[in-house]
Formats: C-alpha cells, structure tokens, sequence
C-alpha cells in the first residue's frame, strides 16, 4: 500500500511538472504579446514630458538648471540611455518599462518565500494578468516615474525586505546590495517616497549584514547624487522638485500646499474612493497582520513597513495610486512562507486553481488593447505635418502651454528649457530660490524658432495671458505670424516663403 502511494506520488509528480512547462508555454507568450501591445496604447502627457526631457538631457542640456522639470531626476536617466542607442518615440521608451515588468515578476517567482513551484508560476501568471489587463488604464504601462517606483517596490519587498523579515538566513549578498541599492534610488524619483525608503531600509536591517547593508545604501546614495551632478543640478533638484512640488504648484493642482490636513485628507479619501481601492488596502493590511504573526520578536519591523506603505496613501489617487498597486502585488507573499504541500494537495490545489487561471487566459486573449483604435498612440498631428515641411532636423519648436507629444511626433527638440509653461513658472520666476531662473523670452528671442504652437487656454482658473511673461506676446507679434484659426505662429520671414503650403490649412 505504502509502495502504491508512493507511485501515485511519484506520477502526481510528474504529472505537475508536465503543467507546469504547459502553463509557461501558454501564457509567457501571451503576456508578452500583450505587452508588446501596450506599447502603442494610450498617450500621457506625463509620458511624453519625461520622453521629451530625457532627450534634451542626452542632446547635453542640463536638468533644473537649463531644462524645468519637476520630477526625480531618476525618472529622466534611463531615457538618456535609451537615446544613447537611437531616437525613440514613445514605443521605445516603454520597453524599459516592459523589461522592467519581467523583472519584477522574476524577483517574485525566485522570492524565498513561497517554495513551491508550481505556487511561484501561478501567482506570477496572476500578478502579470493584472499588471497589463488593469493597470494599463491608469497608464501603469507608461514609462513614468511612478511606475519605475511601483516596480521597484516589488523587487524590494520580494527579494529583500519580506525575506529579512521573516527568513533573514536566506539573504545573499546580491540581495542586499540590490534592495539597498533600490532603496536608496526611491528619493530620486520623488521625494514623496522619502518616508517609505526609510521603512524599508531600518525594516530591512539586519545586524548580521549591517556593514554590508550600510555601505550598499550608501553606494546607492552617493551614485544618485553624482549622476545628479553631472546631468543636471543640486540646487536646481531642490528648488524646482522639492520646493516647487511642496509650496507652489500644489497651490494650481490640489489647491493647497502640502500639509497635515491635505496629507490626512488625501489618505482617507484614496483608501475609500472605490471598492477595488479599498479592497487592496483590506488586502495589504492583512499582509502586514500576517506578518507581524509571523514574527517570532515583537513586529516592530512590520509596523515599521506598515507606516511607511502608509506614506504612499498621501498620493494615491489615479496614477499617482501606481506604486501602490504595483506594491499590493508583493505583499501577499507572506501568505505563502511556511506552507509546504503534498503531491495530493498540490493536485488539489491546482484543480481548485484552474477556473482562474482560465480567466486570466481569455482576458489576454481576448482583450487587446490594438483593437481598441481610438486610443492608440498618435504616430503624426496636423501641427507635426506642417513642421516637418517647414523645419529641419536641427530646428527647435515650441509648443505650449503643455503638448509634449508635438516635440516627439514632429521629431524636434524645444526652443526653451520651459517646454512646457504652466502658472507655477511664472509664480516661482518671480522670486526663484537659488536664482534658479530659465529664461523663456531670451531663449526664444536668441532661437528664433521657425514655428511657435500656443493654445491659450486656462489651466488651475488662471487665464493665459495672467501666467504667461508678457514678453512672450511682445515677441511673438513683432516677429511672427499667426496661422487663421490655428494655435500657430510662424516666423514671418517663413511665413512668406511658405505663404502656399500655409494657405492649405485653411
């Protein structure tokens, strides 16, 4: 008898190995087509801003002191390297973000805490299902810093913070210097996630590693910070991202400044926005109990995690909400440490699994986001057409107050390091700390630009012409001409020249 049960074990055995290869061969490719998919779908200003930004870094232009931008200097560095092998649009630019995907999906399969196989494959199966299906309608496919966060979170928590936590005797040394590598990037994409590096470095800390764990977070740090130097500039990242972001744009967007109401505010409200909002809250609150419960000291650790997941409740609405979502993903892991099966309850299990594992099947197949025509990525715009007949590849346009997509359709660097122009400049131009001041007339005046794209509506309840420096239409009435009916100024002496193909417009 004992022989039999032995048998069936062994064929039982064989028998999920066989699903095992089968599940692989059937989903990896879908993903992956999938994802190839999502490479064209939906535009985000957000997107095409870090796009176009990434460019003028790599064509030499430095970030906050020649180029205004607002976001971690982090975001912008891979798309410098991207654009070290080409000139990429939008397609590729999101394929870091895909690499990016495989990645974390392989930190959570090769994560110590969940033993078994086939539990590693299908929850992997399940994590990619809802990373392309659901998160590509808040732009969770974009390349955008909170994406590049919300991935990092991932690698994080599965290969380092959870297994230092619960099994910190299957740490390596590559782990650890990768986690604090990472933790020590996160303030560099915003420093909103400042509070949450700092969790997850102490939860993190173990005394058997602490030299280890103190030098790799402090490589981590000074590489930022020296990448920081030679692309752009300190004080330019601590007055236009810090101080921007903390007291004035703030003031145009949420329409209030960061503090204790807003923080207490905004947290409440993203944890009960919706159902499936407060459904992953329920969800990571359960995994953070389960891990205190699974620590054998007091879970000073897991609080300590807990307030620091916390810190991303303060924006977490929308897209802002991504490394969020992209965290819910890891956190589960917990529920997996300590379980060991049988070759029964394995069989078991994945019976029990098979409805889902359909689902997940025919949302890939069946949804896909190319069919979708009306929201695939603009490849050319009325206003491209005209500046590729009228410029030259060496040429700089402008487009305002916020059409990034203009620059990469028309394949064309701005004429301002203000490439975009929102009421927040004007108001930090007026009193700039660190003198930290990007001076569009001079630019534009020095520039000339051939073609000039304003639409000048309101944004915030400021009107135009409050925001904008009034040298602006000084300058565009003595020396350009507007196009009838179109947000397009064009310099006169082309204007002239090209007065037929100009007159096809209308």
């Amino acid at each position: 008898m004992i022989k039999n049960l032995s048998l069936s074990s062994q064929n039982i055995d064989r028998l999920m190995n066989m699903i095992e290869v089968l599940l692989l061969i059937i989903f990896i490719p879908l993903i992956l087509r999938y994802q190839i998919q999502l490479l064209s779908y939906l535009d985000w200003g957000d997107e095409t801003g870090t796009i176009v930004t990434s460019k003028m870094m790599a064509s030499g232009q430095k970030l906050f002191s020649d180029i205004h931008e607002l976001h971690g200097p982090l975001a912008y560095l891979p798309g410098v390297l991207t654009e070290q092998f080409g000139d990429f649009g939008v397609k590729g630019h999101r394929v870091l973000i895909l690499i990016l995907q495989w990645l974390a999906l392989f930190a959570i399969y090769f994560s110590p805490l969940i033993r078994d196989r086939l539990s590693k494959i299908i929850y992997c199966l399940v994590c990619a299902t809802v990373m392309v299906i659901y998160f590509p309608e808040i732009f969770g496919h974009t390349y955008i810093f909170q994406v590049i966060a919300g991935l990092f979170f991932i690698i994080i928590l599965a290969q380092y913070t959870l297994p230092a936590i619960l099994i910190p005797s299957s740490l390596g040394r590559f782990q650890i210097i990768i986690g604090n590598l990472l933790i020590a990037s996160l303030p560099f994409l915003a420093f909103t996630y400042i509070p949450i590096s700092i969790a997850l470095f102490f939860a993190s800390f173990t005394k058997k590693n602490k030299l280890l764990t103190l030098a790799s977070a402090t490589i981590g740090l000074l590489i930022n910070i020296l990448l920081l130097g030679l692309f752009g500039s300190i004080l330019g990242f601590i007055a236009l991202h810090f101080w921007i972001n903390l007291a004035v744009s703030r003031k145009f967007i949420e329409g209030e400044a960061l503090g204790s109401h807003y923080i207490f505010v905004a947290a409440l409200k993203s944890i009960t926005n919706d159902l499936a909002r407060f459904g992953v809250f329920l969800l990571i609150c359960a995994s953070i109990a389960k891990l205190a419960q699974k620590q054998k000291e007091v879970p000073w650790r897991s609080l300590i995690l807990g307030l620091g997941i916390a810190s991303l409740l303060v924006r977490s609405m929308g897209f802002q909400g991504l490394p969020f979502l992209y965290l819910s993903l890891s956190m589960p892991l917990v529920f997996f440490y300590g379980i060991s099966h049988n070759s029964h309850q394995r069989l078991s299990g994945f019976v029990v699994l098979i409805p889902l594992l359909c689902v997940c099947m025919v949302k890939l197949i069946l949804l896909i986001p190319a069919n979708i025509a009306d929201r695939q990525s603009q490849t050319s715009s009325a206003f491209s057409q005209l500046v590729q007949k009228i410029t030259n590849k060496e040429d700089r346009i402008i487009a305002w107050p916020f059409k990034n997509d203009e620059y990469i359709l028309s394949d064309r660097l701005p004429a301002s390091g203000n490439f975009w122009y929102l009421p927040w400049q004007g108001t930090f131009y007026e009193n700039p700390l660190f003198g930290m001041k990007i001076n569009s007339c001079n630019e534009i005046n020095a520039q000339k630009p051939k073609i000039i794209f304003i639409e000048k509506y309101p944004f915030g309840g400021v009107a135009w012409d409050d925001y904008v420096q009034p040298c602006i239409d000084e300058l565009l009435l003595a020396n350009y001409t507007k196009v009838k009916n179109k947000g397009y100024y064009i310099r006169n002496d082309i204007f002239e020249e090209k007065k037929a193909l100009i007159k096809e417009l209308n």
